[in-house]
């Protein structure tokens, strides 16, 4: 609404970001933190209620009809090897490319994000060595509603704006973070790039290309968990020598 508000379009960005950081806080208070400690398959369909009542207050607030949503990256196309790509997608790989590379950072090389990965991957352990596992869950609710708010003011702008915008685009994230493993970052990126691969061509694509493109990755997701748990996850090795860095 920042077209509609008068407001350019990076200062609507950088406010975007504090209302989803408010916003994955308060769901994680709220609606994540009485069942924590719940089964994790209750968790996912905790979230899974959440993306349904957001998508369905959308619809209340704004209508479903698509709206056109503005770029920052205006001008025209760049010519890279010969290929001509539009300047929008060149903005959306930089952004995504910065903010990779910033959570690799955050997550590696910091104490907090070291804290957020034993947490993640063991609770319990994470509480013996003194990690405020509850601080380390709300941030990651924050950093998590920041990085989907960014994800989706990107992809607005290819596939326009519109309630139910990010149920294809979480698809295939989902896939994405089967095949690259919930314990590796590496992983979640390589699978992340991979199911990428997919979605870019998701709004011109027809409904039943869309349909076999997906039934090919469920079917390969399907296979690579016949033969071990995420094809990149390091296993309960990284588990220890996380709480130990953290420790």
């Amino acid at each position: 609404r920042h077209a509609q508000a008068g407001v350019p379009f990076w200062p609507a960005f950088v406010m975007t970001l504090a209302i989803a950081a408010v916003l994955g806080l308060v769901t994680y208070l709220v609606v994540i933190r009485p069942v924590e400690r719940a089964p994790e398959f209750t968790v996912v369909m905790v979230t899974f209620g959440l993306f349904y009542i957001f998508n369905g207050l959308s619809q209340s607030l704004w209508s479903a009809a698509p709206k056109a949503f503005p770029t920052p990256f205006t001008g025209g196309p760049i010519h890279v090897l010969g290929a001509v790509v539009s300047r929008p997608y060149v903005g959306i790989f930089a952004i995504t490319i910065v903010m990779t590379a910033a959570l690799v950072a955050l997550l590696r090389g910091t104490k907090l994000g070291l804290g957020m990965r034993a947490t993640a991957q063991n609770p319990a352990a994470a509480r013996l060595v003194g990690i405020h596992t509850t601080r380390m869950y709300a941030f990651g609710w924050m950093l998590a509603a920041m990085v989907g708010a960014v994800a989706g003011m990107l992809i607005a702008n290819v596939l326009s704006l519109y309630s139910s915008l990010m149920l294809d685009i979480l698809i295939f994230a989902v896939l994405g973070m089967i095949m690259g493993g919930m314990t590796s970052p590496v992983g979640a990126m390589v699978g992340g790039c991979s199911s990428a691969s997919s979605l870019v061509s998701l709004a011109p694509t027809p409904s039943a290309t869309s349909c076999r493109r997906l039934s090919w990755w469920a079917s390969s997701c399907l296979s690579c968990l016949s033969v071990r748990k995420g094809c990149l996850a390091s296993g309960h090795r990284h588990e220890y020598e996380v709480l130990g860095c953290v420790s």
